[in-house]
């Protein structure tokens, strides 16, 4: 799925990366690409949230933790109106 979204074609990875999601809740880098896809291609901080959440849940300390605290200011600052934050929590 995220190699469809790479090659411009993020409608068509998004059923991908939900069906490894159905497959297994957990996994955390199926919830950063979706959450990426929901932000960035198609324009919904809001439904971007909860996937970076569940990223941070299943991988605290994974190897995209940081970027994925920085697209959730990002998302959240969005939905809210204001500007993203730089602190990390």
């Amino acid at each position: 799925g995220w190699i469809a979204r790479l090659a411009g074609l993020p409608e068509e990875g998004l059923p991908r990366i939900e069906q490894a999601i159905a497959i297994d809740p957990n996994y955390a880098d199926a919830r950063f690409f979706k959450g990426i896809i929901k932000l960035r291609d198609q324009g919904d901080p809001a439904a971007a949230i909860p996937e970076f959440q569940l990223y941070l849940v299943a991988a605290p300390d994974g190897p995209q933790s940081g970027a994925v605290r920085a697209l959730l200011a990002q998302a959240v600052a969005a939905t809210s109106g204001g500007v993203p934050s730089t602190t990390q929590p």
